[in-house]
């Protein structure tokens, strides 16, 4: 048995959740539960500054004709969502544009500014905590590594940059949550 507020795994016989405090229902958990209402499990690890471990660009699937473009970022107690709105991404390429058109650049120096900006979008990440990036938009989630059963990803292709460091592109990924819902992003 599952506790519908937080997730945690309950025993068959407890009447309130040991991690939240939430009263247990006697009834069977339901196969899927909304993981909104899972995002905010405190965590059992106390990092107080946690590293950026990994960042991932990536569209979570919301129905068969809609995605929302996200990045997932790994912490090592938690992920993060930072989700890219049409506002969002409106406001920032405003911004850049501003930005570029007070240049002396012509044109095509412009375009591969433009491109070289959201091409490198990801390691802004690299320096910033999860507090800053859930600040960033109300749509950013939280997912605590005690909620996640099983995490699977599946790389299409993989190459590598002058570097030697890999870059993979395209791909699934896939959470499980303890209390059984799940989350799909290509």
């Amino acid at each position: 048995m599952f506790c519908s507020q937080c997730g945690a795994q309950a025993g068959s016989s407890v009447n309130f959740c040991t991690q939240c405090g939430a009263r247990i229902s006697q009834q069977s958990a339901p196969v899927y539960q909304e993981p909104a209402q899972i995002y905010m499990q405190p965590a059992q690890e106390n990092f107080s500054q946690p590293t950026v471990l990994w960042t991932l660009s990536a569209s979570e699937k919301v129905s068969m004709f809609k995605a929302d473009q996200c990045y997932i970022v790994f912490f090592p107690d938690r992920l993060v969502l930072d989700y890219l709105t049409k506002e969002r991404l409106k406001i920032e390429n405003e911004h850049l544009t501003q930005e570029i058109r007070q240049s002396d650049m012509g044109f095509f120096k412009k375009s591969a500014a433009m491109m070289s900006y959201w091409s490198g979008y990801a390691k802004r990440y690299a320096t910033m905590q999860p507090d800053q990036i859930l600040a960033l938009s109300p749509e950013n989630k939280v997912l605590w590594n005690s909620a996640i059963s099983q995490f699977f990803f599946h790389c299409y292709s993989e190459d590598f940059d002058e570097d030697s460091n890999t870059r993979s592109s395209g791909g699934e990924c896939i959470i499980l949550f303890t209390n059984g819902a799940k989350m799909k992003f290509s």
